[in-house]
């Protein structure tokens, strides 16, 4: 079953992801969840972009990512 959120610290400094897809049930996204993430360029989230901006994202969910873009059913994201 898809989960609900993204745990904190879930991937953290892991430079390796470039892309990752996510649910639309998810509605939470941790500390740090995708801190240090370098490399990643692309989150293809299964959902609306009103939908992606109503995911709450904790401090620093996203900090040293660098641009990435994200995907919606009805368009995309850029950081």
């Amino acid at each position: 079953l898809p989960g609900t959120e993204i745990r904190y610290y879930t991937f953290h400094n892991y430079t390796a992801l470039k892309s990752i897809t996510i649910p639309k049930t998810v509605k939470l996204i941790g500390i740090s969840a995708f801190e240090n993430c370098t490399n990643l360029e692309s989150i293809i989230f299964e959902g609306t972009m009103e939908e992606w901006n109503n995911i709450v994202k904790h401090n620093n969910w996203d900090l040293n990512t660098g641009n990435y873009t994200v995907y919606c059913s009805d368009g995309k994201i850029t950081k």
